[in-house]
């Protein structure tokens, strides 16, 4: 809804410090980060900037927070390294951390960051260093993100918990960690495994 991509009922409404934005406003300050990436036939570098002009520098930066730094020193002709159709020649992770790159330069100039679990198939360990690399970028952004992977919500300053498309429990991680038993379930089961698979 906050992208536009389904259209709110007659009644929403969007008010932010008691002032009122029309839906427009808000669907053209976002950028959305989606879990599964569109990869062009084209080289890593134009699926960066999908052939828009863009310094090396701002390249390089976004490529770290993406953490593809590493990926891209491993292919052949680096940042010229042609890519097949829907990046068959990438791993899962590898496409998530392209696309990354690429939604970090297009929302430059963005107000509101909407992340539709675009890490799922990125390792926790590099996940983390990405979502740090992200709140750091997007310091004075609203960031938005829908989770499954709870060793992230430590980050976030405010948490629904949804379950069937309702909210069932919401607040601030120390207060969910606190006081609703769901989340202490969730939160002591999911977080055992992500210390496993990172040790």
């Amino acid at each position: 809804v906050l992208r536009g991509l389904y259209a709110p009922g007659k009644e929403a409404e969007v008010i932010v410090d008691g002032i009122s934005f029309s839906m427009d406003s808000v669907n053209e300050s976002a950028t959305l980060f989606p879990q599964e990436p569109e990869i062009f036939e084209n080289t890593i570098r134009y699926n960066i900037t999908l052939g828009l002009p863009c310094k090396d520098d701002e390249i390089r930066r976004v490529c770290e927070i993406a953490q593809l730094t590493e990926v891209i020193n491993q292919m052949p002709e680096g940042l010229m390294t042609d890519i097949r159709e829907k990046g068959v020649n990438l791993s899962g992770g590898q496409k998530q951390r392209l696309a990354l790159a690429r939604g970090v330069l297009a929302a430059r100039d963005s107000d509101i960051i909407l992340l539709d679990e675009p890490t799922s198939s990125i390792d926790p360990k590099t996940e983390y260093q990405i979502y740090e690399g992200l709140f750091t970028a997007f310091r004075d952004k609203v960031v938005i993100s829908s989770i499954h992977r709870l060793h992230l919500l430590e980050n976030f300053d405010y948490i629904y918990i949804l379950d069937k498309g309702k909210i069932i429990d919401q607040g601030s991680f120390e207060h969910l960690l606190t006081y609703s038993e769901v989340f202490k379930s969730m939160w002591s089961h999911q977080n055992g495994q992500v210390f496993q698979m990172t040790a």
